[in-house]
């Protein structure tokens, strides 16, 4: 769809936000973050992917796969932190410190560095800390649009 089809879209819908995947390659390439008024306009950032593994490829699997809260890691640091934020305010989820997220019920967004140093996003069924996918491994994120 061009962007003028998902502003017509989501006006049909009511939606205000729209999260888009751009595919490259037959692969998923970027995740664009929409605002919907009289147009569509990009919001900061633009979080290019290195890789995706998806939620068929966990053993443990949700039906429930709302996304509840946002857990803020202990190691986190300023690329993490940002990142954390910008989402919470997009998506309109509340962030929650790690330390209170394991006496919660429910799916978790996780916010993390590899051990390569490199971004990633995964999701957990808490309280029993089960990855229920998807993890999602990022690039690079583009903060000017």
């Amino acid at each position: 769809m061009s962007l003028y089809e998902v502003a017509e879209k989501a006006a049909e819908t009511g939606a205000e936000k729209v999260l888009m995947v751009d595919r490259l390659k037959g692969g998923f390439a970027r995740i664009r973050f929409l605002k919907v008024h009289e147009g569509v306009t990009q919001v900061p950032p633009s979080i290019h992917l290195r890789g995706v593994r998806f939620r068929r490829e966990f053993k443990a699997r949700r039906k429930d796969s709302r996304v509840l809260f946002i857990e803020c890691d202990s190691k986190r640091n300023l690329k993490t932190d940002r990142l954390i934020q910008s989402l919470s305010d997009f998506l309109e989820l509340p962030v929650i410190d790690a330390g209170k997220a394991v006496y919660k019920r429910g799916t978790v967004m996780r916010v993390s560095e590899d051990p390569l140093k490199r971004l990633q996003i995964s999701f957990y069924f808490m309280p029993k800390n089960i990855e229920v996918g998807p993890r999602i491994l990022v690039s690079r994120v583009v903060w000017e649009i």
